[in-house]
């Protein structure tokens, strides 16, 4: 007849030809590691729906932008000529070229 064994528990070792404990067998790290990996993953697709549904608008379109240059450009240019024409007032008076009279087409 066989003899039936005792159930042993997983997590300790058993020398089959003595029967005698050897020791406590390594656990293994699988499911926690898989909880941490999945873990991980949610923690970073949450962060980035939240930040890509939670950003501030965008920059103004390139061509808004290009407008909004040139305006700051023709200001300063004009105000360069209005300085200039004033010079020119002083030095040879208002009719003279680049005075005031042909800045303003008179």
């Amino acid at each position: 007849m066989k003899k039936k064994q005792a159930a042993i528990p997983r997590h300790i070792v058993v020398d089959t030809s003595t029967g005698e404990v050897v020791g406590v067998a390594k656990r293994s790290h699988t499911p926690v590691v898989v909880a941490v990996v999945l873990a991980l993953a949610l923690v970073v697709c949450v962060s980035m729906y939240a930040y890509i549904h939670t950003r501030p608008a965008q920059e103004p379109e390139p061509q808004q932008q290009a407008q909004e240059q040139e305006r700051i450009a023709s200001e300063f240019l004009h105000e360069k000529a209005q300085e200039r024409a004033e010079k020119i007032d002083e030095i040879y008076g208002p009719g003279a070229y680049g005075g005031t009279d042909w800045l303003n087409g008179e």
